[in-house]
């Protein structure tokens, strides 16, 4: 296979995929990993990939992704909002039960409420666990992997022997709507997946500001989701959208909040 027909197979292997390791594309072509990572580095010179840490995503839509922010900056974006989503997701746990923590900055606000519960959480994310294994006694699982700096994710591509699962699941998101939650980084995406079968609830913790945005996969179809638990700033017109699919809505900081 020469070097153009390389490059062809991975940008095909993409269509059809939201990431590929260096390893991955190993298994479909006939070439070394250094010779694949030039390639990658090639295609992404051209724009016609993404270069990522241990390997290539699609491009990246730049008008679709502006929403993107690291975790030190979201931090510090609508923190009463957060707190308050963070607040009513951690009077759901009941002590003896197991849940399901993604990363984000609302699920690092909901673990911080969690503290001394006596639970058992399931996390992939890296601040959400060192938190926990820091100030408090809940059991913490974290499933192997490498780290991925730039979401702060564990991320282990094979979870067959896993045999952990949970009550309730809570999930942050870059952007929601009534298709769903939408990522753009791939490792967030795969991470997400890997849990959506593991949980019996799956809930959606995000402030209103989230449904103004736009990303470019859905990483948890809406047919899945129990419920969002969001701020009085979502629109009537949203929130109808969503309980039209079958997704309950509680609004953390305002009269409706309710026990789901």
């Amino acid at each position: 296979m020469n070097e153009y027909e390389r490059e062809q197979a991975i940008i095909e292997f993409l269509k059809d995929h939201t990431f590929a390791s260096v390893r991955d594309l190993g298994q479909i072509l006939d070439a070394s990993d250094a010779t694949i990572r030039r390639d990658i580095a090639k295609l992404d010179e051209k724009g016609v990939v993404l270069k990522v840490f241990g390997g290539v995503a699609p491009v990246v839509d730049t008008k679709s992704d502006r929403s993107a922010k690291p975790f030190s900056e979201n931090k510090v974006r609508n923190v009463e909002q957060k707190r308050a989503i963070a607040k009513y997701a951690a009077s759901l746990c009941e002590d003896g039960e197991s849940i399901i923590l993604h990363g984000g900055t609302t699920a690092y606000m909901l673990a911080e409420e969690i503290i001394s519960k006596h639970l058992k959480v399931i996390t992939n994310s890296m601040p959400v666990a060192a938190l926990l294994w820091e100030r408090s006694r809940i059991n913490l699982v974290i499933p192997g992997g490498e780290l991925y700096r730039e979401p702060e994710l564990i991320y282990g591509r094979n979870l067959d022997n896993f045999d952990h699962f949970a009550s309730k699941s809570f999930i942050g998101a870059q952007a929601f709507g009534p298709e769903g939650i939408m990522e753009s980084n791939p490792v967030l995406i795969e991470g997400i997946r890997q849990f959506l079968d593991r949980a019996d609830q799956i809930n959606i913790i995000c402030d209103s500001s989230k449904f103004d945005l736009k990303a470019r996969v859905v990483a948890c179809p809406i047919s899945r989701i129990n419920a969002v638990i969001t701020d009085s700033g979502i629109t009537d017109f949203m929130k109808q959208a969503l309980e039209d699919k079958g997704v309950k809505v509680i609004v953390a900081d305002g009269p409706s909040a309710e026990t789901i």
